[in-house]
């Protein structure tokens, strides 16, 4: 019996994953609202018009859902829809991108799985927040970083636009040309290292011109501040390899219980080590929250219940319902420190590979975590933007190890876990979501206003 071709696979799964979770509802989730508005407005007006709290200047987004929304209607169920095919095509380029880099079938079938499943850029597919639009156009950039590394020639200029393009989706497109930049020199690939030090200027003159800026409100938000930073850039760099570890755990074993393994810098664990235990403990002991840390945790939060930022878990400080025990978040936040710290140092070791897209992706997720570290606020969501090559560098590092059953068994196990937490979590997401504006909608229809309803 032949079997069936893997991009078929991949759209199968995907299209069950999103019939059980039910992107249906007209309503905005997280900052759907902004996008809304601008998308929306858009459409109207034919004017692209920012909120005062719009930071990311998702400016193709705007018109890709435009487009969705004109042909079929102004509802946030169409733009969810239109985020769900970019996460489509995430998926299938990663598994494409992975065979021709002469990754083995089982190993690229499994990266584009754990991308799709990866538990925040699951849930981001089921709203309008400008992450999914900003990877695929990323991977695209560095699918054509490959390309005109080999080829050179139009390939160059084709690599420059994709890189540009990146750039209207979220201001962290800025590593899509500082880290092929960064490559490009040290490899000595003199025309290549042009295309993307021309790139780096045009995301200057776009910064500079305003056009990268958006709400001034906002980006005062998310400016680095000098108060402290020493010790908020640590907690961000734990909390970003923290939340890669976490979320590709699934890959990051397949690594690290095979043979033939590559070596650990011992200066890299020994650091990241000493600033992880000291994060994890000063979280622990002293905010009292082993995780998810900072800013109250993410929407899969105590079995998908989400962040206590309602007003009888937030204001009224009641507990949730369904919790997690205290052991287990304490368990769970030594094994991910443990698994950032490994993270970082097989990032790190990777610098020194012959294969350039492996030093690619090393590159990128460093840098990237020096920009994180240098923010202001820093979302667990964030790590989809910073982290996404780790992907890629796990798979090609798998593909040169032997890889044993027991790397097979785990690995298998954490992405069926990664799996069910993501369609789970997300459907509880949506359903609560549906059920919430529902209730708002009926006592609206009877009178009570607003202060009342608060």
């Amino acid at each position: 019996m032949k079997r069936l071709p893997p991009p078929l696979i991949l759209i199968a799964v995907f299209l069950d994953a999103v019939l059980l979770v039910d992107p249906r509802g007209n309503f905005p989730l997280d900052d759907d609202w902004g996008v809304g508005f601008t998308t929306f407005t858009l459409l109207q007006t034919g004017r692209v018009q920012f909120t005062p709290f719009a930071s990311a200047t998702a400016y193709l987004q705007f018109f890709w859902g435009a487009l969705w929304a004109a042909l079929f209607g102004e509802t946030f169920t169409v733009l969810r829809l239109s985020i769900l095919t970019l996460s489509l095509a995430s998926t299938l380029l990663t598994y494409s991108m992975l065979r021709r880099l002469n990754v083995r079938r089982e190993l690229a079938l499994s990266a584009a799985a754990a991308l799709l499943f990866h538990p925040m850029f699951f849930w981001a597919s089921f709203t309008s927040m400008t992450h999914v639009p900003f990877v695929f156009l990323s991977i695209v950039a560095a699918w054509m970083f490959v390309i005109a590394a080999e080829r050179e020639g139009v390939w160059l200029l084709l690599a420059f636009l994709a890189c540009v393009a990146s750039f209207f989706t979220r201001q962290f497109a800025i590593l899509n040309a500082l880290a092929p930049l960064v490559v490009a020199l040290m490899a000595r690939g003199k025309k290549l290292a042009a295309t993307y030090a021309a790139a780096l200027v045009v995301f200057g003159l776009l910064v500079v011109s305003g056009v990268l800026v958006g709400s001034e409100k906002e980006l005062a938000l998310h400016k680095p501040t000098m108060s402290r930073l020493a010790l908020r850039a640590v907690h961000y760099v734990y909390f970003n390899w923290q939340n890669a570890a976490l979320f590709f755990a699934a890959p990051l074993l397949l690594v690290l219980l095979s043979r033939g393994r590559p070596r650990l810098p011992r200066p890299v664990i020994v650091l990241a080590g000493v600033a992880f235990a000291l994060a994890a403990w000063r979280m622990t002991m002293q905010v009292g929250m082993p995780i998810p840390y900072l800013n109250s945790g993410n929407v899969f939060t105590d079995f998908g219940l989400g962040p206590p930022t309602l007003r009888d878990v937030f204001t009224l400080r009641m507990p949730h319902p369904f919790a997690l025990p205290w052991v287990v978040k304490v368990a769970l936040m030594i094994a991910t420190t443990i698994g950032g710290v490994i993270a970082l140092s097989l990032t790190a070791a990777s610098l020194k590979t012959d294969d350039l897209f492996i030093r690619y992706c090393a590159v990128y997720c460093l840098i990237a975590t020096l920009i994180a570290a240098g923010m202001s606020i820093y979302f667990d969501r964030y790590s989809i933007d910073t982290a996404w090559p780790l992907l890629f560098l796990l798979m090609l590092l798998a593909q040169r190890v032997q890889i044993t059953r027991a790397a097979t068994i785990a690995a298998s196990v954490m992405l069926a876990i990664a799996v069910v937490l993501s369609i789970g979590g997300t459907a509880e997401y949506l359903a609560w979501n549906r059920a919430r504006w529902d209730a708002y909608a009926f006592v609206r229809a009877h009178g009570v206003t607003l202060e009342q309803m608060d």
